[in-house]
């Protein structure tokens, strides 16, 4: 698989035009290393411009990301179900 634009998870619109749901499986499937790596997802209750923009500083730093994460292709439809 090919590495995963860090912009692609930094980015607000990117990040709204993929949706809650698509991302809220995709992070579902890192919850383990997300947790060992410190990473705190955003409250599911923010309202949705908070929600996206704390989302996007959770992943400023690429260090953060689970390795995996990073090498996966990114959320969509298919890499995710």
């Amino acid at each position: 698989m090919g590495r995963m634009s860090t912009r692609r998870l930094t980015n607000v619109k990117v990040l709204t035009g993929m949706g809650r749901p698509l991302l809220y499986r995709f992070f579902g499937t890192f919850e383990t290393e997300l947790k060992e790596k410190g990473v705190v997802l955003p409250s599911t209750e923010l309202p949705h411009h908070e929600y996206f923009e704390s989302l996007t500083d959770a992943f400023f730093s690429l260090d953060q990301m689970p390795k995996q994460m990073i090498e996966r292709k990114g959320p969509s439809e298919g890499s995710v179900l």
